[in-house]
């Protein structure tokens, strides 16, 4: 029995009543998508890294830490993509499909797959999990992103997902770019005791700091100033 081949960790199989689910899920996306107007499109699970690192941000938890790396015979740096986001951009630009042809501004893209994270494997997450995506890429106009949130809120009542909507905002440049000196600020008194991970970002991106979860650095960060006190 000791030599019974298994799972590789954080991986797992989906057997009949897993997957007759993921397919009904996967079915009621489809559905609302195309409702909305939206084309679906498959990209490859494998990319360049570089195509993760430039949209991800060098410094954020998915780069830094929890990317399947891995280098080809020719000693190309690929990545198994841990989100579709960046590989749907990519595919827009590799096929030209800016201003050409049957496409116009708004492009609007579904996808379903399998994305990879080394991550701790817990209840709820695995390394190799499944994501839909809606994507929209068009001019800057909140009409779009009430399009985007309106499409998720559908399709999660309609797979009967308990869902309570709650609004938020990072503003425009010039506010975010005045909360990032307040936070600065702010964090820069209690630097010697942030995490060591979390006085890394504080230069290069001290937002990111909001997302940690280590107890020491939850209590300054619950004292932060708020965004909202700097919305335009």
């Amino acid at each position: 029995m000791s030599n019974i081949l298994r799972n590789v960790r954080g991986m797992r199989d989906l057997l009949n009543k897993d997957s007759k689910g993921k397919f009904n899920i996967e079915n009621s996306a489809r559905e609302v998508a195309l409702k909305y107007g939206y084309e679906e499109i498959n990209t490859p699970i494998v990319e360049h890294s570089e195509v993760f690192n430039k949209s991800l941000g060098e410094t954020s938890d998915i780069v830094t830490k929890e990317m399947y790396n891995f280098k080809d015979e020719k000693n190309r740096s690929l990545t198994l993509r841990p989100e579709a986001t960046a590989g749907i951009a990519r595919a827009i630009v590799s096929n030209g499909l800016l201003g050409s042809g049957e496409y116009r501004i708004p492009l609007k893209f579904f996808l379903f797959g399998p994305m990879f994270r080394y991550e701790r494997p817990q209840k709820g997450r695995y390394r190799q999990f499944y994501q839909i995506n809606f994507e929209s890429f068009s001019e800057s106009l909140p009409e779009y992103d009430v399009e985007l949130i309106s499409l998720a809120y559908n399709f999660l009542r309609e797979i009967n997902c308990p869902i309570h909507l709650s609004i938020n905002s990072l503003g425009d440049s010039k506010s975010r770019s005045n909360y990032r000196k307040e936070l600065l600020n702010y964090l820069n008194k209690y630097k010697k005791s942030l995490s060591e991970e979390s006085r890394k970002r504080l230069n290069k991106n001290p937002l990111r700091i909001l997302d940690s979860k280590n107890l020491q650095d939850i209590e300054i960060i619950s004292k932060v100033p708020k965004m909202i006190n700097f919305l335009s």
